[in-house]
């Protein structure tokens, strides 16, 4: 798919997902229930489904289950260099003090939680919303999005080597490569295939 094909898909996305949603970023809250997913139709709600949180290398991890399978748990994984976490065909690896997602390198902060979500596509692009701010993602279908909840209360969402970091005193912030950015709330975020930023727009308060 070239750049203007990823454009005029994604733009559509972004104009079908405002006012802000619930979307396929929806993470389980705090009581460990799963939150609601939202497409465009509320009659297309469906949960995610996540694995039972595993403490791995200093952090509370979670990958998101594929559908159908009946598998709560995830299983560490043992090879030469390091291990990985598991479950289904979703995994997450851990070597040389860091981890590693589809080539992509992360370090994450002693205590966060950690979410691995299935990696989303220009047909069912990755979807989250907050206080005043929502993200889209279309994806690549082999990168996943991941989600760090860090214990002061930061969150932070990784899209391959492309992040936005949401601070708490609420400012949303946008890098990738030599780009850092930092946004007026509402906002949505448009990210591409590789994290990269195709669109930004105020949206509903």
């Amino acid at each position: 798919m070239n750049r203007a094909t990823i454009t005029a898909v994604a733009r559509g996305v972004i104009l079908a997902s405002t006012p802000l949603f619930l979307g396929c970023g929806s993470t389980p809250d705090q009581s460990g229930n799963q939150a609601r997913t939202e497409r465009q139709h509320p009659e297309e709600a469906r949960i995610l489904r996540w694995s039972i949180p595993v403490h791995y290398h200093g952090t509370q991890m979670r990958l998101e289950l594929p559908p159908g399978d009946q598998e709560q748990s995830a299983h560490i994984e043992r090879y030469d260099l390091g291990d990985r976490l598991r479950a289904g065909n979703l995994s997450i690896s851990h070597q040389y003090e860091r981890f590693e997602v589809a080539g992509a390198h992360y370090r994450f902060e002693s205590g966060s939680r950690v979410f691995v979500f299935r990696p989303p596509t220009a047909e069912t692009p990755w979807e989250s919303s907050g206080d005043r701010f929502a993200l889209v993602c279309i994806g690549d279908g082999v990168t996943p999005v991941l989600r760090e909840d860090r214990p002061d209360g930061a969150v932070t969402w990784y899209f391959g080597r492309a992040r936005v970091e949401r601070g708490v005193d609420g400012t949303l912030r946008y890098v990738h490569r030599d780009e850092d950015r930092s946004f007026r709330l509402p906002v949505t975020l448009l990210l591409g295939s590789r994290g990269e930023l195709i669109d930004s727009r105020p949206s509903a308060g």
